[in-house]
């Protein structure tokens, strides 16, 4: 699994992998521009992708299940104040 993200500062993005240490400050930094997302949201960001990927599993073991599935997480367009 994995997550790209988006530079909304010069518009370049990356990605990173499972096996990835997403916790780094090098994680959350853009290698393009060197814009940081900062420690307390990445933590938000690390969290999410880490409860993204326990579903993933979750449903690719799923041993009663006939059909295996597996789930991509898209971010909508989203606005400030937004709950959708």
């Amino acid at each position: 699994m994995f997550m790209r993200v988006y530079c909304r500062r010069c518009g370049g993005s990356f990605e990173l992998y499972s096996r990835d240490d997403v916790t780094s400050r090098k994680a959350r930094t853009c290698p393009h521009c060197q814009e940081r997302v900062s420690p307390e949201t990445w933590g938000k960001v690390v969290e999410a992708f880490d409860a993204c990927r326990d579903a993933c599993e979750a449903l690719f073991s799923d041993s009663k299940s006939k059909t295996r599935f597996t789930v991509d997480y898209i971010d909508d367009t989203i606005y400030k104040n937004s709950r959708a």
